[in-house]
């Protein structure tokens, strides 16, 4: 009876996570390979193909199940779906101004192991800022108002490294990355607290994972790989 019991509650859906982990496990080798020397062609199409059918067969088949591995359904809410799409972008963004400026600076601009050191100052504003997201007062603070504040300083670090070229300031470096995540911590907040506003308690787990999946998959669409970013560099100096 208790081995009943036991198979009857404690479902996993082996299927979705098979499709899933199929199509992006393919495509992280496409978006991380396909970019490089044109070697290998032919499979490159054959893990596009993977892709496609693993994404699109995993979403029609966690759509139809009683209890998905991710639940899908979860995005019908207007503002879980707004604030996954924002996590989604924030790890574009984030993550390839992580990998391009080390890049842009060791392989362009000649600065050597101090590239990396340009994003130190960044990760300790990041730090200060997390520090008060826990305090009562940003707590009592409406998450539209804080959005409005905080996530245009982040578009604006952003917007001033696009004009970047081979006379950047070391300097100049540093206070783009500072300004560009200066807030970023009350902006996850807020972007999370919007996020569960109406999710109900019991499905906070499978709503946690969705966001982390979505911005990790904007990670993975962003220049990763030490000969892409630098490539990357490369071509946007060459057009301007």
């Amino acid at each position: 009876m208790k081995k009943a019991n036991l198979k009857a509650g404690f479902r996993i859906d082996y299927i979705g996570i098979g499709l899933i982990s199929l199509g992006l496990g393919s495509m992280q080798i496409v978006l991380d390979k396909g970019s490089a020397r044109l070697v290998l062609v032919e499979i490159h199409v054959v893990f596009f193909v993977l892709m496609l059918v693993g994404i699109v067969a995993g979403i029609l088949w966690e759509l139809r199940q009683k209890e998905p591995v991710i639940d899908l359904r979860m995005l019908k809410e207007r503002n879980f779906a707004v604030a996954t799409g924002a996590m989604f972008f924030l790890g574009f963004v984030l993550y390839s101004s992580t990998v391009l400026i080390p890049q842009f600076l060791q392989q362009l601009l000649i600065h050597g192991a101090t590239g990396g050191m340009a994003l130190s100052p960044g990760g300790a504003v990041i730090m200060l800022h997390d520090a008060h997201c826990g305090n009562p007062g940003v707590q009592k603070v409406d998450t539209r108002a804080s959005g409005h504040v905080w996530v245009p300083r982040v578009c604006v670090g952003a917007v001033c490294m696009a004009g970047w070229d081979l006379g950047l300031d070391y300097g100049h470096a540093v206070r783009a990355r500072m300004l560009q995540t200066f807030g970023l911590g009350v902006s996850v907040y807020s972007d999370q607290r919007v996020a569960f506003a109406y999710v109900p308690k019991e499905k906070s787990n499978m709503g946690t994972g969705i966001i982390n999946l979505a911005r990790t998959w904007g990670r993975a669409w962003n220049c990763d790989g030490d000969d892409d970013a630098g490539t990357a560099a490369r071509s946007s100096i060459n057009r301007g």
